[in-house]
């Protein structure tokens, strides 16, 4: 697992009632480990046309679909449309 990546589940306590409905699913809800798969080095797109990069580089995809990036930041399965991943062999300047 990659160590640079802890990231704890934030205090949701002082968030209202109202804000807190839009967090679900919860995206720290998970099976086991809740890694399924991880990337060294791969592009998330936000459209087919592969148009809208929305992260490239290290990457986590979650067991509930959820995609983890190494800022901490959370990207929805509603927001991505494909992860094209790298080898870590590769040469992957453009």
């Amino acid at each position: 697992m990659w160590g640079w990546w802890a990231v704890s589940k934030p205090d949701l306590s002082s968030v209202t009632d109202n804000c807190h409905s839009m967090l679900s699913p919860d995206p720290w809800a998970d099976d086991g480990d809740g890694v399924a798969r991880e990337y060294e080095q791969a592009v998330v797109y936000a459209d087919y046309a592969q148009d809208t990069v929305l992260h490239d580089g290290p990457a986590r995809l979650l067991s509930n679909g959820w995609v983890q990036i190494p800022s901490g930041r959370l990207l929805s399965p509603d927001a991505i449309h494909h992860i094209d991943p790298f080898p870590e062999d590769s040469d992957t300047s453009r």
